[in-house]
C-alpha cells in the first residue's frame, strides 16, 4: 500500500485504534471498555455541564470557525453544549448530536435557561422533522437547537442527516472513532461549506500515554505519531486542503492523575475526585493567584483545530 494514499493513513489509524482497545482491555480485564463507554459519559454529564458555560477552549474554537451567523450547523459530539449553546446564541440553527442521552439532557437544560428554542425534546425529533429543520428554505428567527442521540456508526441519512443538509459540520474533541476516514466522509457528506474538527496532539486525550514509553514514544507503534498528523494525511490524500491551527488550554494535573488511576484500575478511592471534581479539566484557565493553596497545578494541553472545504 502506497504511503501517498489515504488508504495507507486510514489503515495506520485503524491499527492505532486496535492498540488502544487492547491496552484499555488489559487495564480493565473484567469488562469491556467499549461496553461501558456510554455509561461513562452519561455519568460525567452533570459535572461537564457545570463548567461548559465558561470555556476558553470554546471561545478559541468559535474564533477559528469565524463566528458564523445564520447558518445550519451540525455539532457532532455536542456533549452538554459547549459549542452548541454559543452557536445558537449567534442566531444559528444547530443539530446537536451525541451518543450520551444524559449529555443531551444537560444541554437541553442549559438551552432552556438561556431561552434558546429547542425544536423538540431530546431524541424526540423524527428523521423527516430533522430534515425539515435543516432545510435551506427555513428561516432564522433566533437560534434554535435540535438535540438528537446519534453515534458515529449510525446510518445518518436514516435518522435525518441527509447529504448536504447543513452549512457547517463540526466535531469537537469527539473523533476517537474506529475508522477516522469514514467519520470524515460522513461529516463531508453532511456539510455544504465547511468541516471543522479538533483532535488531541498527544497520544490520546486526557493525557493518558498507556502505550507510550516516555513522554512521546510508543514501543507498540514503533514511534509516536499524533492523531492530528494522521488526520491531516488522511484528508490530504482524499483530495482536501486542510488548514491546521492550535488551541492552547490547560488541564488540572490532580484531576488528570485521578482519571488515569480510574482508567488503569489503580485506585477506586482516587477516582472519586473525577466524579466530584472538574469534569473537563482541559477547559481550565491559568490563574494569577500564586498562593499554593489556591492555585492548582496546571499543564498546557494543545488541541489541533483542522478545517477544510468538503471535497465530495
Amino acid at each position: 500500500m502506497q504511503v501517498t494514499s489515504s488508504e495507507y493513513w486510514c489503515q495506520a489509524w485503524l491499527e492505532r485504534e486496535r492498540l488502544r482497545k487492547e491496552t484499555e482491555q488489559q487495564a480493565q480485564p473484567s469488562e469491556s471498555f467499549a461496553g461501558q463507554e456510554v455509561d461513562y459519559w452519561d455519568s460525567r454529564a452533570t459535572d461537564y455541564a457545570k463548567h461548559a458555560t465558561k470555556s476558553p477552549y470554546a471561545t478559541a474554537f468559535l474564533d477559528l470557525l469565524g463566528r458564523p451567523e445564520k447558518k445550519t450547523i451540525l455539532d457532532f459530539g455536542a456533549g452538554t453544549g459547549t459549542l452548541a449553546i454559543p452557536l445558537a446564541q449567534a442566531n444559528n440553527k444547530v443539530i446537536a448530536c451525541d451518543f450520551s442521552t444524559r449529555m443531551l439532557e444537560e444541554l437541553a437544560r442549559w438551552a432552556q435557561n438561556e431561552d434558546i428554542m429547542l425544536v423538540a425534546e431530546v431524541n424526540a425529533l423524527a428523521a423527516a422533522s430533522l430534515q425539515r429543520f435543516a432545510s435551506l428554505g427555513s428561516t432564522f428567527d433566533g437560534g434554535q437547537i435540535a438535540p438528537k442521540r446519534i453515534s458515529w456508526t449510525d446510518d445518518w441519512a436514516r435518522v435525518g442527516i441527509a447529504d448536504k443538509s447543513v452549512d457547517i459540520a463540526v466535531a469537537s474533541r469527539s473523533t476517537m472513532v474506529g475508522d477516522l476516514g469514514e467519520a470524515f466522509d460522513k461529516l463531508e457528506r453532511a456539510a455544504r461549506e465547511r468541516v471543522a474538527v479538533t483532535m488531541s496532539t498527544e497520544f490520546r486525550p486526557h493525557g493518558f500515554k498507556m502505550l507510550g514509553s516516555g513522554a512521546h514514544g510508543s514501543k507498540a507503534t514503533g514511534g509516536f505519531v499524533p492523531d492530528h498528523i494522521l488526520a491531516m494525511n488522511i484528508l490530504f490524500f482524499k483530495g482536501a486542503y486542510p488548514e491546521l491551527h492550535y488551541i492552547d488550554s490547560y488541564k488540572s494535573v490532580e484531576k488528570e492523575q485521578a482519571a488515569e488511576a480510574v482508567a488503569t484500575g489503580a485506585s477506586a478511592e482516587t477516582g472519586v475526585a473525577v466524579a466530584t471534581g472538574v469534569a473537563d479539566a482541559t477547559d481550565a484557565a491559568p490563574t494569577t493567584d500564586t498562593a499554593a493553596e489556591t492555585a492548582p497545578e496546571l499543564r498546557l494541553v494543545r488541541w489541533a483545530f483542522i478545517t477544510w472545504e468538503p471535497v465530495r
